[in-house]
């Protein structure tokens, strides 16, 4: 596990751990990882995020933005994935993307996704936060 997904995320609660903070539990021969949170009432699946994208995903989350997969991005990556990107949770919709960020709808799944355009992750994390500060919290249409 590299320093960027050694942390955990609570999408119910929205706290955040240290990968190493929580013991794996083994069921049906996975690993799964659970929510310690006593606020969390039912087991809850933590998820694995990159350390630059906790701020922006535990706020988008705050305000309504329920989202369901993210990543900062891999500079040294030469294929697709080395850019960035949120793929928010069914339903949810934006009106727009941050700059250097594309929005993209996926109609037939009602999802949208924000991927950056460029690869330099510390400007396109900058961009993101600040979007993400300026977002007013999300009401549904």
């Amino acid at each position: 596990m590299s320093w960027r997904s050694s942390y955990l995320f609570c999408p119910k609660c929205g706290s955040v751990y240290f990968a190493n903070q929580i013991a794996p539990v083994v069921d049906k021969g996975s690993m799964h990882q659970y929510c310690p949170n006593a606020l969390c009432d039912s087991p809850i699946e933590l998820v694995s995020i990159d350390e630059l994208m906790i701020r922006p995903i535990v706020e988008l989350n705050k305000k309504g933005y329920t989202t369901a997969y993210c990543c900062s991005g891999h500079d040294l990556r030469g294929d697709y994935d080395r850019h960035g990107y949120i793929l928010f949770a069914p339903g949810i919709n934006l009106e727009s993307a941050p700059g250097g960020w594309n929005l993209e709808r996926d109609s037939i799944h009602n999802r949208v996704c924000i991927r950056s355009q460029i690869v330099d992750i510390a400007i396109t994390i900058s961009w993101l936060n600040d979007w993400v500060d300026n977002l007013k919290p999300y009401t549904k249409d």
